[in-house]
């Protein structure tokens, strides 16, 4: 508990209360990133959710993971506190570009949820794509939680051509008050298991089908910022100021992710010949919607 706490710098006393799950949540997105560069980058590709592999990744290793990896550590300091919580799954919306429709596929995200004091909440520090948020949203229909960042909320309903299911929870995000939602996921509340949880970060991590089999990407959140490494394009936003948006050539990727991350390559995977060649990839328009992650992140 102690190497986890100076790993997302948390120098104060950890109690099972809000004001400890609010200060864990929001530090733990801003000092340990979503990314994939083992996937990409790591002789070893192995990805595993046991503690012990978690602990040594995520913080001796000073590395970042997936949404399995990062809620799987959140969830077990968690527990150690005395918190009741859980894992459960959500499906995240992606846009179908032939019918300009939502699509909810496969439920290939982990959340979790915790219950203090009567209350439930959402929490999520593995979302990698637009809407994430850095404090827990509580369960409560249409409640608005604001934000530097913009505004969530949670609504209820059902997933259309689904089968018969229960109602579930929509995640929602605007940047503006002004704005519509836009929904980011759905999920339900009842609790994953272990092997649940293996198979789908086995699918997330290893299938040519997923998406960290398409682009390297690493991002921290902060409750005023969101910094984005996307292949060779760095893009820092704010809340207040238009993103920065820098390419990055293959001289400068180590040192990017060294500064902005806290990750450093190993000597195998800085060589690694399946290391993405920034030179051989397009420059990508400067546009935010062209580069922040959508998908199952």
């Amino acid at each position: 508990m102690n190497a986890y706490l100076e790993r997302v710098q948390h120098f104060q006393k950890v109690q099972q209360d809000l004001h400890s799950l609010k200060e864990l949540h929001e530090k733990q997105m801003a000092t340990i990133p979503f990314e994939n560069i083992t996937h990409r980058f790591s002789p070893n590709k192995k990805i595993s959710i046991e503690t012990n592999d978690l602990v040594k990744k995520l913080v001796v290793d000073h590395r970042g993971g997936c949404c399995f990896e990062l809620n799987a550590l959140f969830g077990s300091v968690l527990k150690t506190i005395g918190f009741n919580v859980w894992p459960c799954a959500g499906r995240v919306a992606m846009l179908d570009p032939q019918t300009n429709q939502l699509q909810y596929n496969s439920a290939t995200h982990m959340i979790l949820c915790v219950e203090l004091d009567g209350e439930f909440y959402l929490c999520d520090v593995g979302f990698g794509g637009t809407g994430n948020f850095s404090q827990p949203l509580k369960l409560v229909p249409n409640l608005v939680a604001q934000s530097p960042m913009g505004e969530h909320r949670l609504t209820r309903g059902h997933l259309s051509g689904k089968g018969r299911v229960d109602p579930g929870w929509f995640l929602e995000y605007r940047k503006y008050s002004s704005q519509d939602w836009q929904r980011i996921y759905y999920f339900t509340t009842s609790e994953i298991q272990l092997e649940d949880m293996t198979r789908m970060s086995f699918w997330i991590s290893y299938s040519p089908l997923g998406p960290f089999a398409k682009k390297m990407l690493a991002i921290r959140s902060t409750p005023t910022e969101r910094i984005i490494f996307l292949d060779n394009t760095l893009t820092i936003k704010t809340a207040s100021e238009k993103p920065v948006i820098q390419y990055i050539d293959r001289e400068s990727f180590a040192t990017t992710l060294s500064i902005y991350f806290g990750i450093h390559l190993t000597p195998d995977e800085d060589r690694n010949d399946t290391m993405v060649d920034v030179h051989c990839i397009p420059r990508i328009n400067n546009t935010i919607s062209s580069m922040e992650p959508q998908t199952i992140y």
